[in-house]
Parts: C-alpha cells; structure tokens; sequence
C-alpha cells in the first residue's frame, strides 16, 4: 500500500500529526486507528484540513451537542438494538463501488427499543462503514434503500423535527460521507407526511436524490434484483444478499465509543 499509493500516506501521516498537536482531540487520537482516519480523508478526497474538520464535527456532535444520547446509547455492549438490525448494508456495490445500506422500518417495534435506540443502531452501523466498507468508492459515496413497509402511528409519533434534525446531523451534515441517492418504498399516507417534513431539513441537492417507488419494478430499474434480496422483489436470501459481519465489527470498538462517551461526560 505504502508504494502504491505515496500521498495517501503521506495525508495519513499528515493527519495523524495535526491530531497530535490538536487542542481536544489530542485527548483521544489513541482510539482514532489507522482504518478510522483513512475512511475520513477518503470521504475528504485525501484533503487532510477538511478531514480535520469533519473530525472536529464529528466529536463536537457526540461530545457537545448531545453528549447525553452518546453516553446513554452510543454504548455497543449495553444497545440490544444492535441484534435487530433495521439496517444492513449489502455485499453488493454499485458500478461506482458504492456501498448499499438497507433500512427496514417494520423491524423496529417502538414499544421495545425507543427512537433513541434506533439512531444509536443506525450512528454506529455508519461508524462502521466508514471504517472498514465505503473506501473502495471515491468519497465515501453511497446509497440508501428506506423500505416503509409498516410504518404506524406509533412510528409516526417519533418523527419529531427535533428528531429529524438530530438524525440528520449525524448522517448528512457531520460525517465524511455522500449519498448520491435515497430510494423510498411502500410509503403509506403517514409515511409521505414524514418525508414531507424531512425535506424542508434536507439541502436541495439531497432533495433531487430522493426517489420513491410504487412497486419493486422501479426499484430495479435502478438496482439489479439479482443483488437484492427477496424481501425487496430480488432474487437472493438474506443471508447472500447482507454483509453478515457488521455487528461483530461494531462490539469490537467498545473501546472507541465507552472513551467516546468518558468525553462527551466532561465537554
């Protein structure tokens, strides 16, 4: 890698020395590894100032912002909802090496896991992407499928504009990555009401990557049903059709997040 690819370790290097030097972050380079930082400067296109930056956002929003969401959820041993997993991301990329993440909204049932549970599930799922599947793709670019089967009053109730501004500022505003679109299924008339609300948050650009199918024939014509799995009209298991070793990877940062949140207790 090293002769390969000469200024991308060299950004590295260079990162890791403003870290060093760095008023706060100093405080937590030791858990920020090699394959963390890599998955910042790719979502920066290697540009080491404004990976900087993302990582300052990044901490700032965990530490500062809402510091009590990080220590009372951003914890893997101590989130079941992890278990679930509304969403998962699929082995197969796009012509563009993307990334594919899938949410499912019936699997979550608010009356056991809170709407708290639910972003902390879907901030670490991306976590983990960042560190260890979305560099084969300039700029961490990705793409999301949001299946709205089952969507209830009781899901309805949670999509406060508060929340949605929390979401959103993990996902689209403080993280080193690009959704170059966002396909939506099965909305019910509740479901069109939320996304209603979700993009008067949403840049105009997010806003033109929005695309809502009426049925699995849509869909296709954007993702081949030979990489999807049969619950979105494909052809696969979910067992082929889903990287099946993401929660394993996200109960391995304990460290990274209980330090995480030992900041977050004193910002």
């Amino acid at each position: 890698m090293g002769t390969q690819y000469p200024n991308k370790i060299s950004a590295l290097v260079e990162l890791k020395s403003k870290l060093a030097e760095h008023q706060k972050l100093h405080k937590i380079e030791d858990i920020l590894d090699d394959a963390m930082l890599i998955g910042f400067l790719n979502g920066k296109k290697y540009n080491v100032n404004d990976s900087l930056k993302c990582l300052e956002q990044f901490v700032y929003i965990r530490t500062e912002k809402y510091p009590s969401f990080s220590m009372k959820y951003l914890i893997p041993s101590t989130l079941p909802m992890l278990d679930v997993q509304c969403i998962r991301t699929l082995k197969y990329m796009d012509k563009g090496c993307r990334r594919i993440g899938v949410g499912q909204i019936s699997l979550w049932d608010p009356s056991k896991n809170n709407v708290h549970e639910l972003l902390a599930e879907n901030v670490l799922h991306l976590d983990e992407s960042i560190r260890n599947y979305m560099t084969h793709s300039e700029g961490n670019e990705f793409i999301m499928i949001i299946d709205m089967a089952g969507f209830c009053v009781q899901h309805f109730r949670n999509a406060t504009p508060s929340r949605i501004v929390q979401y959103f500022d993990f996902f689209l505003n403080n993280a080193p990555v690009r959704v170059v679109a966002i396909h939506l299924l099965n909305l019910s008339k509740m479901g069109n009401i939320v996304v209603s609300v979700c993009k008067r948050f949403m840049k105009e650009k997010i806003r033109k990557r929005l695309f809502i199918h009426d049925d699995f024939a849509s869909l296709h014509d954007h993702l081949p049903a030979t990489a999807l799995p049969v619950s979105l009209g494909g052809h696969l298991s979910d067992e082929d059709a889903f990287e099946n070793e993401f929660v394993p990877g996200i109960r391995n940062q304990e460290r990274f997040y209980t330090r995480m949140a030992e900041l977050a207790m004193v910002s």
